[in-house]
């Protein structure tokens, strides 16, 4: 079915999550001889970094952190955002940093012409931030996507993530990648009923979450919550940026 006949039966910018998982779909055969997991964290939070970031590596792993650069210095909900030193911590550290837009706009009440300049105007500012680092991997800012902006997506990521709720198992989809909430309202007992039904049908768990503080935003979570969650994890999991993820899915090693 054509776009244009799609828009006669459904409103352009429907937030319906079925439509948005069944259109305009890039697949990604997943054919896992494990289960694997992923930790992201959206806007990047200066905490999900310097207290999120060692107990990821308490557990060999490491992070992405998708980043809108123009907000490198700011403060929101979650906290202090990163600067510019912590973008040399992160990569220096083995994290992965991911783009976010450079203004952390919402797709559906934004021009496509707009958002789409500002995807390359995050990538172009990360060249002059750090030459030849690649921000390869994206999230839609608070969630938000068109299907307009899916179909177009493939020109600027190599990946596209989320947040409707589900595991990426069988065929995932490259423009709208599944995740889990790593947020400290979800019950440590919920995550482990996912994690064990991943590891009974492998598949890859993408958790986001925002700041990993004592007083977390409603989307982000305490220090004991995060390593109570990789503890789970990495019990059943193998732990990968979401570079690292991809990399494996595709040549069945991790670089």
């Amino acid at each position: 079915m054509s776009f244009s006949s799609l828009r006669r039966h459904i409103r352009p910018y429907s937030p319906r999550p079925w439509i948005h998982q069944t259109v305009f779909r890039r697949p990604l055969r997943l054919d896992l001889p494990q289960p694997i997991a992923s930790f992201t964290f959206d806007d990047f939070p200066r905490s999900a970094l310097h207290t999120g970031g060692p107990l990821l590596r308490r557990h060999d792993a490491h992070g992405t952190y998708y980043a809108s650069l123009g907000l490198m210095g700011a403060k929101n909900e979650g906290g202090p955002l990163f600067t510019r030193e912590d973008i040399d911590d992160l990569i220096a550290n083995g994290h992965e940093l991911g783009c976010h837009t450079f203004s952390h706009l919402p797709a559906r009440r934004t021009d496509m012409a707009v958002f789409e300049s500002d995807i390359l105007k995050n990538r172009r500012r990360m060249e002059e931030i750090l030459p030849g680092y690649v921000l390869q991997n994206f999230a839609y800012p608070g969630g938000e996507l068109t299907l307009r902006l899916k179909r177009r997506m493939r020109q600027y990521a190599v990946s596209s993530r989320g947040t409707y709720t589900g595991i990426n198992r069988h065929w995932a989809d490259l423009d709208l990648l599944l995740s889990q909430n790593l947020y400290e309202s979800v019950p440590l007992q919920h995550v482990k009923d996912v994690v064990d039904e991943c590891h009974e049908r492998p598949g890859w768990i993408i958790f986001y979450g925002h700041d990993v503080r004592e007083q977390p935003s409603p989307c982000g979570c305490t220090p004991g919550y995060l390593e109570a969650v990789l503890q789970i994890v990495s019990d059943t999991c193998r732990i990968m940026t979401v570079r690292e993820a991809l990399a494996f899915i595709r040549g069945g090693s991790k670089p």
